[in-house]
């Protein structure tokens, strides 16, 4: 039984950051397993007109072509907001 999983991604400036040589060598490890992992590179999807305005570019809606039943790797740093300032 293979498994499926999708690497999901944010890209803000094509993949040269670190979260994108992440993305590629952890896509090029699990493809090299095709009998156990079926593994895609999935995007976010953003609001129509995201593109002219760059707030709404970071307010993803949904990941594009999802299939049900996979594995969801969000590959992005998860930055923590403090709830209380002092």
């Amino acid at each position: 039984m293979t498994c499926h999983v999708e690497l999901i991604e944010y890209i803000l400036n094509g993949g040269t950051t670190g979260i994108g040589r992440y993305t590629r060598e952890l896509y090029r490890h699990l493809a090299a397993l095709p009998d156990q992992v079926e593994v895609e590179v999935k995007r976010f999807a953003t609001l129509p007109g995201a593109q002219r305005f760059s707030a709404l570019q970071r307010l993803p809606i949904g990941v594009l072509a999802r299939r049900h039943g996979s594995i969801a790797h969000f590959v992005q740093i998860m930055e923590r907001w403090p709830l209380c300032v002092d």
